[in-house]
């Protein structure tokens, strides 16, 4: 699970770099292809929210199955919390608190990027903004996450 968290992150990372720099470039062209690029990132931008979700998945799913051989789990978890504590280890510590904010990040964007009709310029400009601040926060993510999927625990036995 937690190789599927890194490869979502990833992809997320991706997904945002490219909504942002092709957001920027549909904002300076006026032309047909503007717009066809500016339709390609704000779908980028709607799976930027899935590959997030399931990368805070895998590691709500680590602290339900009391993984410890996720790092960020054994540093955060124990077998004895209840079932609410261990969703809330999601942002007990800094690794999972800047995934959780990524993850409302790109719920926000989601929302934005669904109601896009309501007013095309400003939800492409805005669209373009909350990449490039997504970018940031999964950089950051992608960062500690090496200590989130470091090896916990020594397997015994």
């Amino acid at each position: 699970m937690p190789l599927l968290g890194s490869f979502c992150l990833l992809f997320a990372l991706a997904l945002a770099l490219y909504c942002f720099v092709v957001g920027v470039i549909a904002a300076v062209r006026k032309d047909a292809v503007g717009y066809r690029l500016a339709e390609t990132a704000r779908r980028a931008g709607m799976a930027v929210f899935a590959a997030v979700f399931l990368a805070a998945a895998a590691l709500v799913y680590a602290a339900m199955t009391n993984d410890f051989s996720v790092a960020y789990i054994l540093h955060h978890s124990n077998r004895a919390l209840p079932g609410p504590y261990k969703f809330a280890a999601l942002w007990s510590g800094q690794e999972g608190s800047m995934l959780f904010w990524a993850l409302l990040l790109s719920a926000y964007g989601f929302v934005l990027r669904l109601r896009h009709k309501v007013d095309q310029r400003l939800v492409a400009m805005a669209s373009m903004v909350l990449a490039g601040i997504q970018v940031f926060f999964l950089h950051k993510s992608i960062q500690q996450w090496g200590s989130v999927c470091g090896s916990g625990s020594p397997k015994v036995g």
